[in-house]
């Protein structure tokens, strides 16, 4: 799963935070990676943001929860190529 999660902070970049909130991360800890991980650049703050969600709720952090999330962020392609390909094996 977290080749999976790495994979798809490539696709989020200036939707991070976006999608952040779609998955109800609260706006303190968006903030947090958004200042730690400035100068590193906007997919490794998608990294974190994933990777924090991982962390925070372990048991929504799933392929469906992901891919519902990507769709209302208007990425549906993004959840099509990773998300249900890796449900069909």
């Amino acid at each position: 799963m977290e080749d999976k999660l790495f994979d798809l902070a490539g696709e989020l970049l200036d939707k991070w935070k976006q999608m952040a909130r779609i998955l109800r991360m609260s706006e303190s800890k968006i903030r947090e990676i958004e200042v730690n991980f400035k100068q590193e650049g906007v997919r490794e703050q998608a990294i974190q943001m994933l990777l924090a969600f991982r962390d925070l709720y372990p048991d929504k952090c799933t392929l469906n929860v992901l891919s519902t999330a990507l769709c209302k962020i208007g990425l549906g392609y993004v959840a099509r190529q990773y998300c249900f390909a890796a449900e069909l094996g």
